[in-house]
């Protein structure tokens, strides 16, 4: 679970389905859904257009943010 850096109330997290989820606490609903695979950990970054993840393999990969309102968001993941 990571603060959203930029929205006030929102959360991600990183579930064992693969999934980065974007919530607004103050709700309580999902407003985004990111498949981001075998992830196994993940991480925002201060200007709040990425985040990023990590997997077993040592793959990182930077994600763009969901726009606000965006129910679900395919994005592709660049490796580092």
């Amino acid at each position: 679970v990571a603060a959203h850096p930029t929205r006030a109330g929102g959360l991600l997290s990183l579930g064992e389905d693969g999934t980065v989820r974007v919530w607004d606490v103050v709700s309580g609903k999902c407003v985004a859904t990111i498949n981001v695979g075998s992830a196994m950990c993940m991480a925002t970054l201060p200007a709040g257009d990425l985040f990023v993840t990590g997997d077993k393999r040592g793959a990182i990969k930077t994600w763009p943010m969901p726009a606000d309102g965006a129910a679900e968001a395919a994005a592709a993941g660049t490796v580092l």
